[in-house]
């Protein structure tokens, strides 16, 4: 099948969330080349009247977003709705972000003959769907791997290796970089400047392992009275969180402030940026932290390890082990003149390997060469 240029994609997302992949499918759909590739997306429609976060993004950028209620679960009608807008709107390639999604393209790829690359971010959901899910991407044109345990994955259910490629996610490091800190935020959220910031973001979810960050955070309050700990993000786990965190006695420590829609200016407010996830592929928050050159205290899950290298980038320490996330953040507290040196090395590293413009190449890359 020969491409006819600009190559029609629609990036499929089921999601009525705008986290770290929703973000970097808007990135791909507004900075690839667009005369080569014409981009738009396909989303969920939540089941209330709200509107899907993705779809108001995409449209305040301009770009086509069709929401379908049918994509929140399988079904004859789901598949038929899906297959009408592929042919309705002459989809040369699909590019799929997740289990379920995967699936559907792969029906269009049989029943409409469209070539499908697939986006590997993570696997949260159990080890059955893992394990179709592996299955599904076998037979993808090419599959996306976002960090080296997701190709090793890959490539141990018999995949061919010159169909999966080992792609990272990225930043745009031109938005994200060290600047004066926003007065109005910090009005916002009702802090002076005598606190030591520490700050992590992400979603509410027992994977992104907030509540080890609470027990670290009861250690570190305990010696340091003048740190605190901002929460940025919402999810399922939000009230035991917010309770738990009353449990440890760290009402006036600890703050949850939601989702932010400025990551720019959170960063810059805060002091020492933490992620204490149990599971990640390569976080698209922690890019973002070390471009604005914010000192990192992280867990070593995944591919974080690719951005964050211990005593150079960051602190690097075990997942599940509090006590040494809490070591690790007041290390940085300590020697503040230490932090900002890793920091300049961190945005230095990610400049040179996870910038926005030097990854969506690579990307078109792979979207021309399944049409060879």
């Amino acid at each position: 099948m020969a491409a006819s240029f600009p190559i029609s994609i629609v990036h499929v997302r089921a999601s009525t969330d705008f986290g770290s992949v929703e973000k970097i499918i808007l990135s791909l759909c507004r900075k690839v080349d667009s005369n080569h590739f014409h981009s738009s997306i396909y989303t969920s429609q939540p089941a209330d009247t709200a509107a899907n976060a993705l779809s108001v993004q995409a449209n305040s950028a301009r770009i086509q977003c069709q929401c379908n209620s049918y994509l929140n679960r399988f079904s004859v009608e789901s598949i038929k709705t899906f297959l009408k807008y592929i042919e309705d709107n002459d989809i040369q390639l699909i590019h799929s972000h997740g289990y379920r999604e995967n699936i559907m393209a792969l029906f269009a790829k049989y029943l409409k003959r469209t070539k499908i690359v697939a986006t590997v971010h993570g696997w949260t959901a159990g080890q059955l769907r893992k394990a179709i899910d592996l299955r599904v991407l076998r037979c993808f044109d090419r599959v996306i791997a976002v960090a080296p345990n997701f190709a090793d994955n890959l490539y141990r259910k018999g995949d061919q290796v010159d169909r999966v490629d080992l792609i990272p996610n990225f930043v745009d490091v031109n938005e994200f970089q060290k600047k004066h800190v926003s007065t109005s935020l910090k009005a916002k959220l009702k802090l002076d400047g005598t606190k030591i910031i520490v700050g992590t973001a992400g979603r509410l979810s027992p994977e992104k392992g907030m509540s080890d960050l609470l027990i670290a955070a009861k250690q570190v309050a305990s010696n340091h009275p003048d740190v605190i700990f901002l929460i940025a993000g919402e999810g399922p786990e939000e009230s035991d969180l917010r309770k738990k965190t009353i449990d440890l006695g760290l009402a006036s420590s600890v703050s949850f402030v939601g989702y932010q829609d400025n990551m720019v200016d959170f960063l810059n407010l805060i002091d020492i940026y933490v992620s204490p996830s149990l599971s990640e592929g390569l976080p698209r928050s922690i890019l973002e932290a070390a471009a604005t050159e914010r000192p990192i205290v992280a867990t070593d899950v995944g591919g974080v390890g690719q951005i964050v290298k211990s005593g150079d980038t960051g602190i690097l320490v075990p997942a599940k082990h509090p006590f040494l996330l809490a070591e690790g953040i007041e290390q940085l507290i300590a020697d503040q003149q230490y932090g900002s040196k890793i920091g300049r090395r961190a945005r230095n590293r990610v400049v040179g390997e996870f910038s926005e413009d030097t990854i969506i190449e690579i990307i078109e890359s792979v979207y021309e060469s399944v049409f060879n």
